[in-house]
């Protein structure tokens, strides 16, 4: 039977190393065997002992609680200071009493390893006659900063051309003018997405001196060119070159209409090619709804868009992730996403650009809430493969432990 009272006379004198050395004895001889267990994400809680404990600096009787803390997963993990354990009796709360400043400072687990804790409970505080004893245990974990990884799938860049291939020599010049093909699809500005046709051209010299195109003076529809800011083309004699030219979308029948014009002679002529542009611009985008979950962020992938961007003069490839993020954590998470990348399989990694991307304006996501959005990368290479990589921020987890003890005290 584990008694309650200990009575202190008749000890012989002891150092406090020796005091020590002689309660734990007395602790282990009296104690009784516990296999109580309870596993919380890679941490699990074994309460093996328990038995009547006697401080040896101050004689209080306690009842101890013996654990060992295994980490099961492949990480080192940190535990930082905890608070008191807390023991119901019958429905009664009774507040740990630390042993030493060390039962409660922080602690690092490293993987496969463990642990021991021990919790004191004041005897005073407990009734002998308990029949229901619940232990609670709050360890918090440091998770520290990581990135999670989602294969996305393979990106396709070019856009997709309707061939022509008309030809109209001009009278007065020794020009001949070939559209080649044209493409219509939606396209990232600045501004926003519009909506164009480009079209490539094949521009012929067969003269004996060098000709300028003036680009300028080339319409679709009556609309001039958007890009590239280039302003004239030169062609040498009898040779030929190919330029490509970004208009305003216009649908069905239409004409591209070519202006020569040469001051010095004073003489200009209009080569017009009809032609028909048929499909409407679209983007394309791959569906993925995929989630993961990487504590404290929840990340849910919706789908990815490849458009193309003008950039001054040039149409640069730009990818868009479409994703939600949920905080399932304590704290608020600041969202960096200038740190997140792209990475090819050349390991490439393209920083996410924080101009371009409508989640920056969110700076840190507060627990229990989420965003949606898109992040953007630009100038991305046609590849076979890509990881979009998330920096995830350090965090705190609380892992909230609560087992029933079969202890008999009166017995």
């Amino acid at each position: 039977m584990l008694k309650k009272v200990f009575k202190a006379q008749n000890l012989p004198k002891m150092s406090e190393k020796e005091r020590m050395q002689y309660f734990e004895k007395v602790y282990l001889r009296n104690s009784k065997p516990l296999n109580v267990t309870q596993k919380k994400a890679n941490i699990i809680l074994e309460v093996y002992r328990y038995g009547i404990y006697v401080h040896p600096l101050t004689l209080k009787k306690y009842l101890r609680i013996d654990t060992k803390i295994k980490n099961l997963g492949n990480n080192s993990v940190e535990l930082m200071i905890r608070e008191p354990a807390k023991l119901t009796v019958d429905g009664f709360s009774v507040i740990e009493y630390p042993k030493d400043i060390s039962s409660i400072k922080s602690k690092k687990l490293e993987p496969g390893k463990d642990i021991t804790e021990e919790f004191l409970f004041p005897m005073e505080e407990i009734s002998l006659e308990g029949r229901e004893f619940i232990l609670e245990v709050h360890e918090t974990e440091m998770l520290p900063e990581r990135e999670a990884e989602i294969m996305l799938p393979k990106l396709k860049f070019s856009l997709n051309y309707t061939l022509v291939n008309i030809s109209k020599p001009a009278e007065k010049f020794p020009i001949e003018i070939t559209l080649m093909k044209y493409a219509v699809f939606e396209y990232e500005t600045p501004e926003g997405k519009e909506e164009g046709v480009k079209v490539l051209l094949k521009i012929k010299n067969t003269g004996d001196n060098e000709v300028k195109i003036d680009l300028n003076g080339i319409t679709l529809g009556g609309e001039v060119k958007i890009a590239p800011f280039t302003w004239f083309l030169t062609v040498g004699p009898h040779s030929e070159k190919q330029t490509w030219l970004l208009f305003p979308y216009v649908q069905g029948k239409t004409t591209l209409t070519v202006h020569l014009y040469d001051l010095t002679e004073l003489k200009d002529e209009l080569i017009e090619i009809p032609f028909e542009i048929k499909g409407t611009p679209r983007t394309r985008e791959i569906k993925v709804n995929k989630t993961i979950e990487e504590y404290p962020l929840k990340i849910t992938i919706e789908k990815v868009e490849e458009i193309p961007y003008l950039e001054i003069t040039k149409l640069k490839s730009l990818v868009k992730i479409y994703l939600t993020l949920e905080n399932t954590g304590e704290t608020a998470l600041p969202l960096n996403i200038e740190q997140w990348g792209l990475l090819t399989s050349k390991g490439v990694l393209i920083p996410g650009d924080v101009v371009m991307s409508n989640l920056t304006n969110v700076i840190e996501l507060t627990p229990g809430n989420c965003v949606s959005g898109y992040v953007v990368f630009k100038d991305i290479p046609e590849d076979a493969q890509y990881i979009l990589k998330i920096k995830i921020p350090n965090a705190l987890r609380t892992i909230e432990f609560k087992v029933k003890l079969p202890i008999r005290l009166g017995e």
